[in-house]
């Protein structure tokens, strides 16, 4: 679940569990290979709702880490020098 639209239901469904931690949830989740809904408990949603979070927000702190450079970059070769990864 890697979508804008699966990762809104994860922070949803994480935010709620919040509050309501005593409920479990039924979500489609690409790690299940036939394509049939899981139900995770609480603790469970949040945990993934967090790893969820801190990927996402990693990515967004590496493009602003990235993006002074491609922004200095005043060849082709300086851009193809600037790697995601490193």
């Amino acid at each position: 679940m890697t979508t804008v639209t699966g990762t809104k239901t994860i922070t949803n469904t994480a935010a709620a569990k919040g509050t309501l931690s005593n409920l479990s949830s039924r979500l489609n989740v690409s790690i299940n290979p036939d394509g049939t809904f899981v139900s995770l408990p609480a603790d469970k949603i949040m945990a993934f709702g967090t790893a969820v979070r801190a990927h996402v927000q990693g990515c967004f702190d590496h493009e602003a880490e990235l993006l002074p450079l491609i922004e200095a970059a005043t060849t082709e070769a300086e851009l193809d020098a600037i790697k995601w990864g490193g």
